[in-house]
């Protein structure tokens, strides 16, 4: 059995002659196969649909519409809600960086003899932040 795919319908090709199934199983196996083929899916969709009465369509398409329009705010919300989270996670981060650069100017401060007064100034930390260092 071969499949063949032209403009998006696969088509499947049986050889002349399959030993093994009976005529009843290869039309077993192509309807169970049917399903699977996007453009049958479609069809049958626009089948149910049509089989709708008027106001049942009607309903269905204001639920659609509901269903669409839920989905975007969600989306949209969710997207917003991860970008805030970003923007404060690295305003969060550049200010540990600044400290952590702080201190670490400290440090090579207090390593060279400089005295706590000069570190505090340069750097901003307090007297007691340089002698816990």
């Amino acid at each position: 059995m071969e499949v063949f795919k032209k403009n998006s319908l696969k088509i499947i090709a049986f050889p002349k002659k399959i030993p093994t199934f009976a005529d009843e199983s290869k039309w077993i196996l192509i309807m169970t196969k049917i399903k699977e083929i996007p453009l049958f899916m479609r069809l049958e969709e626009l089948a149910s649909y049509s089989a709708l009465s008027p106001t049942q369509q009607m309903q269905y398409d204001d639920s659609f519409h509901n269903y669409v329009s839920y989905h975007g705010q969600m989306q949209y919300k969710y997207d917003k809600g991860r970008a805030e989270g970003r923007a404060e996670g690295r305003k969060e981060g550049r200010a540990e960086g600044i400290a952590e650069g702080k201190i670490a100017t400290a440090r090579l401060m207090k390593a060279d003899g400089e005295p706590a007064e000069k570190i505090a100034r340069y750097t901003g930390l307090t007297i007691e932040e340089i002698q816990k260092i």
